[in-house]
């Protein structure tokens, strides 16, 4: 056989590493095969010798999901992450050679094979991650909320933050990822529906938790809704009473504001 040139060679070596396999499943490639091109070792054969890099590239992107997932690793532990984070590699291997991308779809992952607190946890980590690299905006003040003419505002859009996430959950995590950030391992909390807003304030990551009113409206103004539309789904979708949602809002915007969270107002 010719010498491969160096194209032809360098796809299959990645095909042969990067398959979740293993090396005896991709040993032959586009019709190279293992033993034409490796020298057998004084200890191993050829496709032991292969078999390092194939396992030092697994190893190290398990590394990355760590480092993106420390809580989700406490809770499983070691070893169970490892087996995790292997079984989703090998379901949605990188696409992208940005490894910051590596772990976006791992919460869905985990919703489709555990619907339980793990996903949950994968969630709120991946959205810490999308947030903290979220590009930066300058944020309105209280000020300039409160300069908006009251005639206007059922008719303006508010324009969120980039670095901001709404998180619709089964369990109620804000508390165990509290515990867990202060190096406490709590029990898995009992399910139990809840809602988080993950946003970043200045060069930080903040979390707090939402009711359902302000999770819904909050969705909706960032979906492009105007105001009052916004309102007027979370009370259609919650049941809710419009003129004691209407007298909660006051405070609920002040505080939004205060964090940052809006960057532009659209008005009629």
């Amino acid at each position: 056989m010719s010498d491969p040139d160096l194209g032809s060679l360098q796809r299959w070596f990645q095909a042969v590493i990067t398959n979740p396999d293993g090396v005896e499943a991709r040993a032959e490639f586009e019709g190279l095969v293992c033993e034409q091109l490796v020298r057998p070792g004084v200890r191993l054969t050829e496709r032991e010798s292969v078999a390092i890099y194939h396992r030092m590239y697994f190893a190290r992107l398990v590394e990355v999901l760590e480092v993106e997932f420390p809580a989700l690793r406490a809770l499983l532990g070691a070893e169970e992450f490892r087996r995790t984070a292997r079984d989703y590699l090998a379901m949605h291997p990188p696409s992208d050679p940005n490894l910051d991308r590596l772990g976006r779809d791992l919460p869905v992952h985990l919703s489709r094979t555990d619907a339980g607190f793990p996903a949950d946890l994968a969630l709120v980590e991946r959205a810490i991650h999308e947030v903290f690299d979220a590009p930066a905006a300058e944020p309105l003040t209280a000020e300039d909320l409160a300069a908006l003419p009251e005639a206007d505002g059922p008719r303006s859009s508010l324009r969120l933050i980039p670095a901001h996430r709404c998180l619709e959950l089964t369990h109620p995590v804000h508390r165990w990822y509290r515990d867990f950030r202060e190096g406490r391992i709590e029990a898995t909390p009992a399910p139990r529906p809840s809602w988080m807003l993950v946003y970043r304030k200045g060069f930080e990551v903040w979390r707090r938790p939402l009711e359902a009113s302000g999770f819904v409206i909050l969705r909706a103004l960032g979906e492009g809704c105007r105001l009052g539309e916004a309102l007027e789904r979370a009370v259609g979708e919650l049941d809710l009473d419009p003129e004691r949602l209407e007298g909660e809002l006051p405070d609920l915007f002040a505080t939004w504001a205060a964090e940052g969270l809006f960057r532009g107002v659209d008005r009629p």
